[in-house]
């Protein structure tokens, strides 16, 4: 299993209903959907994402999931990265690189697991361990197992308790919210990942 950052800009694709999106998340524990992957085209069935909130405002990460497979005849040689019509009507190229995918948490459009904490993850890396960039131009370049694996750490935590390692605390409201949200999530049975999407959204970042 390797671990991809993909990239949301809401300046660049506003995610109008984003709030009821989160909802779904939140009462049925998953979500189906696609996201763009321009960075890579080696992304495979079974990978763990990231998806990071870019801009001015609550930059951080938003939402995780697991990629699924792709049945399309479009699929790339040994991936599941496919390639569509482009989102943005107005970008120079017509189509685009996506992956499907199995959202598991989503966070809404004011709460991220906040750039600083995601910062401090790369100290004390091994001096032959890259640092993570964590603002990426193009949505889909990977990251690497050490910092990955602090990453599912640190975003466990922070579903749990609605903040995160030291951060200044949510107000009550939030993180109530949130504890309730992984609460139900458990008592929600394992519902076995099937082809077709039911998502409406295809947010963006790149190009």
């Amino acid at each position: 299993m390797s671990t991809y950052l993909l990239a949301w800009n809401p300046k660049k694709y506003l995610w109008d209903d984003m709030e009821e999106d989160a909802e779904t998340v939140d009462r049925e524990s998953y979500l189906y959907g696609r996201w763009a992957c321009a960075a890579t085209h080696r992304i495979v069935e079974g990978d763990r994402i990231f998806l990071m909130r870019l801009g001015d405002e609550h930059r951080g990460i938003v939402a995780s999931g697991w990629v699924m497979a792709h049945a399309g005849e479009t699929v790339l040689p040994q991936s599941d990265v496919y390639v569509d019509n482009h989102w943005n009507l107005q970008a120079e190229s017509s189509i685009t690189w996506y992956v499907d995918i199995r959202f598991d948490a989503l966070l809404g459009r004011k709460l991220t697991l906040p750039l600083s904490r995601l910062k401090r993850l790369n100290e004390d890396l091994p001096q032959s361990v890259e640092s993570q960039w964590w603002t990426p131009q193009k949505s889909g370049i990977g990251i690497g197992i050490e910092v990955a694996s602090k990453l599912e750490d640190e975003w466990q935590r922070f579903l749990a308790s609605g903040t995160s390692t030291d951060e200044p605390r949510e107000s009550s409201h939030v993180r109530n919210g949130l504890q309730a949200r992984v609460r139900d999530r458990r008592r929600v049975p394992s519902i076995r990942a099937r082809r077709s999407l039911v998502s409406r959204f295809n947010g963006q970042t790149e190009e």
